[in-house]
Parts: structure tokens; sequence; C-alpha cells
């Protein structure tokens, strides 16, 4: 459904800067992806940030209940001392742009935020609503520094109005859970895909979403 890779010269690939500066909301920076915060860049084959907050979403609005991986390397800490600090993606996010507060509606920021790490150690999965982080799933996990791993996560829709969560790792199912609608109200269905670090030095590439 959507794929991104960094091959080319060095360059930016999204940047805050040219979503909120400029009329086309950065489309001709990038057609298919806008961030909110921070810049990630085209650095030798490869997407690199080490931005404190990085916000990076699809423009596509459709990319709910999918599977989205991509290769990812933790090379270290940029900064900040909070456990929650590290890289995560999230599916089925609701988010509105432009929406009637500006450019982002903050009131339509629901989704799953499925983790690759964490300062303190630990890994969740969890259910944003408002500006409440409802955790479904924890586990403890670090990956090694400097090591490429394929990372990701799908959003599995039953059939019976719950969803299956899964966290992926190198192919494998690494952290599971379903949400009924008992923790944070019904289950999220909105459609876009997001990745996010922050005060972490990281390259990705190679993502891709399927259904």
């Amino acid at each position: 459904m959507l794929s991104a890779t960094f091959d080319g010269t060095d360059a930016l690939f999204a940047s805050a800067g040219a979503f909120w500066d400029f009329p086309d909301l950065g489309l001709s920076q990038n057609p298919d992806w806008f961030a909110e915060s921070g810049t990630m860049y085209r650095r030798a084959g490869t997407g690199w940030t080490n931005s404190p907050v990085f916000r990076m979403w699809t423009r596509r609005t459709d990319l709910g209940f999918t599977r989205a991986e991509m290769d990812v390397r933790f090379n270290g800490w940029a900064g900040g001392t909070d456990g929650w600090h590290g890289i995560n993606l999230w599916l089925n996010r609701k988010l509105q742009t432009p929406g009637p507060g500006g450019r982002i509606d903050d009131g339509a920021t629901e989704g799953y935020v499925l983790d690759f790490l964490n300062r303190d150690g630990n890994v969740y999965i969890m259910k944003k609503v408002g500006d409440t982080y409802h955790i479904l799933a924890k586990r403890q996990w670090t990956p090694a520094r400097g090591t490429w791993y394929r990372w990701g996560g799908r959003v599995v829709d039953n059939g019976n109005g719950t969803s299956t969560l899964q966290v992926l790792v190198n192919g494998q199912v690494a952290q599971q859970v379903t949400d009924n609608g008992s923790v944070g109200g019904p289950r999220l269905i909105g459609g876009r895909v997001g990745v996010r670090s922050d005060y972490s030095d990281v390259n990705i590439d190679n993502l891709t979403i399927t259904r």
C-alpha cells in the first residue's frame, strides 16, 4: 500500500519546517510523509534522525488495519533522561490535517503505540485516547545498539468488534494483545501510520505498509 526507501543523495526526507511553514504542508518535499516535529534525513542510503522530538505521519488516511515494517537501528541516546524516551510505531492513528484548530487537529490524535525501544528497558503496546496512554501489554526487551532489526506492527480486525495488536521483530510475533474495548473505550479505527522517536539517534530503511 505504501513504501519508503532512502536511496539517493543525502538530503531532507521530511521536515517539520516544510510542514508548518509552507502552504502545501510540505507536499513538494515529500508526497507521502510529513513531519509534525523534527527532521528525517536521507543519509548514506538510509533514513536518519536524532531530533529530540520526532513525529512523522503518512499523508494517506486509509491505512487502518495494516501491517507496517521497517529496518531499524538504534545508535544511542541523543540527550534526555526520561524512561519513556525511545522509538515507536503508530497504527490506526486518527489525525486530521489540516484541522479546525490549525494544521493539526489536536482533538483527533488517538492511535495504537507499539514500542521498539524505551530507556526504561520495557516495551509497551499502548492505546492513546485523548491525553491518556492506556497500557495494553508490557514486557522487558532492549535491542542491541548498532544492530539492524526488521521491526514493525500489525492491527488485525477480528470481525467481532475487537482488534489484535502484534509487535513483529525479524518476522516473528514478539508481543500480542487483543483490544476488546474494556480499556480506554472502543477499539481505534483511524487510518494513518506514524514513526516517532524521542532523544534517539536512529536509522530506518525499507519501510513497507501492507494489508
